[in-house]
């Protein structure tokens, strides 16, 4: 990330990530970008990251289906962003976890109620790239977390849905839009892109 677009004291202006979970990496966040905003679909998760983070002020932890809460966020936006993409149903309760190669966390993820397949309930990542792309005027660096996941079915637990998105797709997307200005993996499970301002 040393390309990626920061104020000139190091220190990044925003710091949006979507899949709280338990809030750690918007901990680590909070202590180098100026503004921290994490969103969570969980009512449950959002109520203990609200509990967890109150001591760094600089962090906002809002709770909803991430692709319908940034599009209210990235208006507002100024300045140079980090987005860390990292929302995603990780199982529940309904999952048969013996059979699975993740063992799953000790409280039940959530995924969205409407969509236009299992695929789309779980991983909102087109939509979330969407609003970034049209709405953020600044130039941005957007983390795709879970990367080697997308296009996958039941990869790490049965029932887990990825089908919905097309990597080659993707990075066709990366490759020919007007603000794109590089993407690479960032290890195997990470893809990065920077876009330039609109």
């Amino acid at each position: 990330l040393q390309r990626a677009p920061h104020g000139p004291d190091g220190r990044w202006c925003n710091f949006v990530e979507t899949g709280t979970l338990f809030g750690h990496t918007t901990l680590h966040a909070s202590y180098w970008a100026d503004r921290v905003i994490t969103i969570e679909l969980s009512q449950t998760l959002h109520a203990e990251a609200v509990k967890h983070l109150a001591h760094r002020p600089n962090v906002t932890c809002l709770q909803g289906n991430s692709a319908d809460v940034l599009a209210e966020v990235v208006p507002d936006l100024d300045g140079p962003s980090l987005f860390y993409l990292d929302a995603h149903w990780s199982g529940d309760s309904s999952v048969d976890w013996g059979s699975s190669k993740f063992n799953g966390y000790p409280i039940d993820t959530a995924r969205a109620k409407l969509g236009d397949s299992e695929g789309a309930r779980q991983v909102p990542l087109m939509e979330e790239l969407t609003c970034i792309l049209d709405d953020h005027r600044d130039a941005a660096t957007i983390v795709i977390d879970d990367w080697h996941t997308v296009g996958t079915r039941d990869l790490n637990f049965a029932g887990e849905d990825w089908t919905h998105l097309d990597r080659d797709a993707l990075l066709a997307l990366m490759d020919g839009h007007g603000r794109s200005l590089s993407h690479s993996d960032d290890g195997p499970n990470r893809h990065v892109w920077h876009i330039g301002p609109l």
